[in-house]
């Protein structure tokens, strides 16, 4: 949630189409790699040994790194960004090498379009305009690629819902809470008045309305 938090930095001070973009295609980055250690730790025969707890301490760090190297995307270096998503990639690939099971077949045919997306973000960072976009354009093809050909159908997995269910609750729940540190963040860093109140109290009247709704 750091990670996706930290994207407003990259539109905060500016309202450029580009930007938006920009900061459209980093989330379906983030969100695509969050998605796949959802899947790791969805796993049934994922086994909570020491090393697989390591492999996750690591991944946790990658995620770190991607979450501090989005606002420098915006002044032109994305490396940190770019390397960690690879890495990122790297530590998921490895801690699914270690379960056989009918989920890491199906990743076994994936992992050679995860490789080549996180390896299309790394050229797009280091490429100047209008190749960075062309870049950025390929890897977001290869990312949906498999699916678009085959359909979800080939990659059978082994699925516990209730896994699905609770991180993406935990993920709600964080992602309300960001809000309320955004909007006193944002807040405190202007002077009061009649407008900013009304912008305030609108933004946790909107954010108890989706609390509310999640919670009903």
């Amino acid at each position: 949630m750091f990670a996706v938090s930290q994207l407003t930095k990259l539109v905060a001070h500016r309202h450029g189409v580009a930007d938006y973009v920009q900061a459209g295609l980093v989330f379906v980055s983030v969100t695509w790699i969050y998605s796949a250690y959802l899947w790791l730790t969805n796993n049934p025969k994922l086994e909570n040994s020491e090393l697989e707890r390591w492999n996750l301490m690591l991944g946790m760090f990658c995620f770190f790194g991607m979450a501090v190297g989005i606002p420098l995307l915006a002044k032109g270096n994305g490396a940190l960004l770019a390397f960690s998503l690879l890495a990122a990639v790297v530590v998921h690939f490895l801690t699914f090498g270690r379960i056989r099971n009918v989920s890491t077949a199906a990743y076994d045919r994936l992992a050679p379009y995860a490789f080549a997306t996180s390896l299309l973000i790394i050229f797009a960072v280091f490429a100047p305009e209008p190749w960075r976009w062309v870049l950025w354009g390929l890897a977001m093809l290869t990312l949906f690629f498999p699916a678009a050909r085959r359909g979800f159908e080939h990659f059978a997995v082994e699925l516990r819902a209730r896994h699905f269910v609770e991180r993406h609750g935990l993920m709600l729940i964080i992602a309300l809470g960001e809000g309320v540190i955004a909007l006193g963040a944002g807040a405190s860093e202007q002077g009061f008045s009649t407008g900013l109140a009304g912008v305030v109290l609108t933004g946790i009247m909107l954010l108890g309305a989706l609390w509310w709704v999640y919670s009903a």
